[in-house]
This record gives structure tokens, sequence and C-alpha cells, in this order.
């Protein structure tokens, strides 16, 4: 059976076709992983990268390393001098950092303690906090890269931390739902009420399967009070945070034999607007093929009521 879901905060449609599912597949992602030798973002291979912006402990010890990207989406280029008159066209000014959050080339998130996870959260507020300072920075959108299905390009695990000087549309959009009656807090308000998507939740934050979700076994994390930024929370949410996020993580981790690739998305405050901050895990299970990229309606084989049974196991 196929359905169609709206999503309340994208205007978007979502097809469930659980049919899908079961669809064979003839290709299979083989990935060649870098030598440890070689991992610049391993400790004492820091020469290899950019130089160190923050690291918690000296050189060789740390286990949280923060530098700008070598290989950046936007930078500190000089203004566009030549333009075309048809076209809109800016300087891509920004920031653009990594964050490695672990020494250990092998280690993955989902196998972190809820203290090390907190300490990175409370890292990552910390450069948000820095970079928010910049004039042309509009937007600060924090992501993880997990696998080589969701974009990672270096196996050793880490974040990227990148500054728009302008405010996407979909963060835009998102930003006018949460305006005046937010309308983030209206949906936790009634999906804590329903149950049925709710996964997890603790004092500061709720962990479900959106409605509509556009990927297979989405989640996603909403703080319990309107707060608009990441930087705004406490020590205490941070970990809140980390103690939520870090089972879901497990539990994703799972979703394939040889580990499934994911991204995790911040949703964070645009410049001078109000925002309800959130955050997703987008398993990558299934890729974007023409339907997605022709008309972008995503097709999903779960329903989020079977996703959310699965992380409450």
């Amino acid at each position: 059976m196929s359905q169609m879901r709206k999503d309340p905060f994208t205007d978007t449609w979502v097809i469930f076709a659980q049919a899908r599912h079961g669809r064979p597949r003839e290709f299979s992602c083989i990935t060649k992983k870098q030598s440890t030798r070689l991992c610049p973002f391993c400790p004492g291979n820091e020469k290899e990268t950019t130089q160190t912006i923050w690291q918690n402990h000296p050189d060789h010890t740390w286990n949280i390393r923060v530098f700008e990207n070598l290989y950046p989406i936007v930078d500190q280029s000089p203004e566009i001098t030549e333009k075309e008159s048809f076209y809109a066209q800016k300087c891509g000014k920004g920031h653009h950092e990594v964050i490695v959050d672990t020494p250990d080339h092998n280690d993955r998130i989902e196998n972190f303690t809820v203290e090390h996870l907190a300490e990175l959260f409370s890292v990552l507020a910390q450069r948000m906090r820095n970079i928010a300072k910049s004039p042309e920075s509009a937007y600060i959108q924090v992501f993880k890269n997990n696998g080589p299905m969701a974009g990672m390009s270096l196996v050793h695990s880490h974040w990227q931390l990148i500054s728009l000087p302008v405010i996407p549309e979909r963060i835009s959009h998102l930003a006018e739902k949460a305006e005046g009656n937010c309308l983030f807090c209206e949906m936790l308000a009634y999906e804590q009420d329903k149950k049925i998507r709710m996964i997890q939740e603790n004092e500061n934050f709720a962990a479900l399967c959106p409605y509509a979700s556009s990927f297979p076994y989405e989640t996603a994390f909403y703080s319990k009070r309107h707060v608009p930024s990441f930087i705004d929370f406490s020590e205490k949410e941070l970990r809140d945070l980390a103690a939520l996020m870090l089972p879901i993580l497990q539990k994703t981790a799972e979703l394939s034999k040889d580990g499934c690739s994911y991204n995790i998305c911040f949703f964070e405050q645009p410049k001078g607007r109000d925002f309800h901050w959130h955050a997703a895990i987008y398993p990558r299970l299934n890729g974007i093929a023409g339907l997605e990229c022709a008309t972008g309606t995503m097709v999903n084989y779960i329903l989020p009521e079977e996703a959310a049974e699965y992380f409450r196991k």
C-alpha cells in the first residue's frame, strides 16, 4: 500500500511505498579504507591539516580537535568583481571548520560515552558562538557525515561546521513556522499526547520519528522549551541531549550489517529570526533517484510508526 503525507514544516509531500523495501539490488557500494598511517585526523599527523583552532589537550593527547577545512565550501575570498546581469550572485564568504571528535581512527560516535558526547556538544556550541560574531554569518550549519553513502570522504570520525552569508530558503521557511504560535511546540505537544511516533524523552528533550519522514528510520530531536539556538543550551541540557541521542545512534548503526551510513544535522536559528532548535538523523539506506531529483518528492519505505517501534525496543 502507498500513501502520501505532507510535512507541515516544509509543505512538501513524502510518498510512503512499503512495497519498495523488497526490490532487488544488483549493485553494491565497495569502499577502500585509507591507512591509519596516512590519516590527517589522527594524533601525530596534526601538520597534515590546517592550523589548530582549538583542542582540549596538547598535541598527541587531545580527544577533540578543531581546525579549518583544507577543502572549504566557503572561505574568506574577496567580493566578486565581475557579475552577470541576469543572475543574482554573492561571494561565498564564511567559515568551514572540521571538528574531530575522537583520536581513535576506528572509533565511532555510537561507541562514545555520554560524557564525551556532551563534551563534544559543548565544543560545537563554543565554536558556533565564536563564528556567530562574524558579520557575514547569516546561518550556521552543523552536520556529521557517517559512512560512504552519507558523503563521508575520510574514515576518521568528524563533524563539520559551516557559516553561510545567506539564509537558505528551506531554513527561512522553517523559521516562519517557529514565529508567532510555534508549530514545532504544537507538534511536540501533539506527539507527546499520541505517543505512536515518540521514541523516548527526558527532562529537556524528546526524540521521535517525524510524521512525514523523508528517509527510512529518520529520527528527530526537539528541545522541550522554545530555544532558538544550540548556543543557548546549558551544560545540563547538552548532557540530556547526549544521553537521549546516544542509544538511538546505536540502534541506527545496527540498521545495516556493514554499519549504517547516516547524516546528523542540526537546525539552527537564522540570524535575526526566531526559531525552535532541533536535530535529525537521516539513515542513508536507499539512494536519491530520478523521481526525488525531478520533483523534490521523497520516497520512504518505512512508516514512522514502525520506525519508532524499532527504536523503542
